[in-house]
């Protein structure tokens, strides 16, 4: 399977056979629609009588921007369909009619199919690069660089050039602005959100999620981090091979990470995963290490007979029976009593793990 890690990448064709790749398999027909209000299309007329005044051309900025954000809409459907392919697109506009007043709706059609590289097909590697990629290459750079000096205000359109152009090198520096306005519980706040979230959503999935989980394992505001776990839940931010990577770290901070995003779900799971969770379970059980210092003491002052007791990173002692630190609660690997632990984490990856397996092997 030709894998992809956002709904950006899937390959959108108007045709109903694809060269170069094998179709796996056909999933089911989809649609998508866009409607809009009178507003939008109320200077058709005139833009249409005006065209050589120059009207008609930003009538064709918007009919196309409509265009585009269906088609959008419709990769979005495949991706959460675990697709990485639509073939024979069509797309439509209709007038709805009613009460006086008119809308017009685009549907966006295809079939979602998943596809594979026919390893026997030659690509031509030759690349061409036009004036306005170059252009738009150096408006990232100044975008950044203004970013990283803290002398650019995110406005709205310096939004849409950190979105439109995916500069994904901007997430540790917006996530920083994220947690400051977050703290400061600032007016601003809710904007921010959902433009990191656009930013977020369109940038490389496997990208994001390590810039999050690493953000999170530095941290230590708690409260923030709650915040950054629940954008990671909700928008599913989960790469098992990211999370694998965070267990070779050898930081408490980083496996405790690990084993918390490990509660969570992806948006669509493949065989491929099967590999991925194994191979994540076997690293629980190989790299989380325990975090006491096992030793002796005498029973009491009155017999020389020892028992065996372990210390806690807090410094407690405990008896060797004790489950969970009496002082500070935390188990032998550093996971506080009652949250989500190792064990947790294991049973939850082996029960997705035999789902996976009968349903997908």
């Amino acid at each position: 399977m030709k894998i992809i890690s956002n709904y950006k990448d899937v390959l959108v064709l108007t045709t109903s056979s694809i060269e170069g790749y094998n179709i796996v398999e056909y999933k089911k027909p989809i649609s998508a629609h866009v409607v809009t209000g009178t507003n939008m299309f109320s200077e058709f007329l005139g833009s249409f009588s005006d065209a050589f005044g120059g009207r008609s051309n930003e009538f064709q900025n918007q009919l196309s921007s409509i265009y585009e954000e269906s088609i959008d809409k419709l990769k979005q459907n495949a991706f959460r369909l675990g697709c990485n392919c639509i073939i024979a697109l069509k797309v439509d506009i209709n007038e709805i009619s009613g009460k006086g007043k008119s809308m017009f709706m685009i549907t966006a059609i295809g079939t979602a199919i998943v596809i594979e590289n026919n390893a026997t097909t030659k690509i031509n590697t030759s690349k061409t690069i036009s004036v306005n990629e170059i252009k738009n290459i150096i408006s990232n750079k100044k975008v950044l660089s203004d970013l990283e000096n803290n002398q650019l205000k995110i406005t709205p359109e310096s939004w849409n050039v950190l979105i439109n152009n995916q500069i994904v090198e901007a997430i540790d520096i917006l996530l920083k602005k994220y947690e400051f306005i977050f703290d400061k519980k600032s007016e601003e706040l809710l904007e921010f959100e959902n433009n990191l979230l656009r930013y977020l959503e369109v940038n490389n999935l496997q990208i994001v999620s390590k810039k999050l989980y690493h953000f999170i394992a530095n941290s230590e505001n708690y409260t923030f981090n709650k915040q950054l776990y629940v954008i990671i839940e909700q928008n599913n931010y989960i790469d098992f091979e990211v999370i694998e990577s965070l267990l070779h770290v050898d930081k408490l901070s980083f496996h405790k990470t690990a084993i918390f995003l490990c509660k969570y779900d992806k948006c669509f799971y493949n065989v491929d995963d099967i590999t991925h969770i194994e191979s994540l379970i076997n690293t629980i059980n190989q790299n989380l290490k325990q975090y006491v210092v096992y030793t002796t003491k005498k029973k009491n002052m009155f017999s020389s007979e020892e028992v065996e007791i372990w210390t806690c990173k807090c410094g407690n002692t405990n008896k060797k029976e004790d489950e969970y630190c009496n002082d500070c609660n935390s188990d032998k690997y550093g996971f506080i009593k009652n949250t989500f632990t190792k064990q947790s984490a294991l049973y939850n990856l082996n029960l997705k793990l035999n789902i996976l397996k009968e349903n997908l092997s």
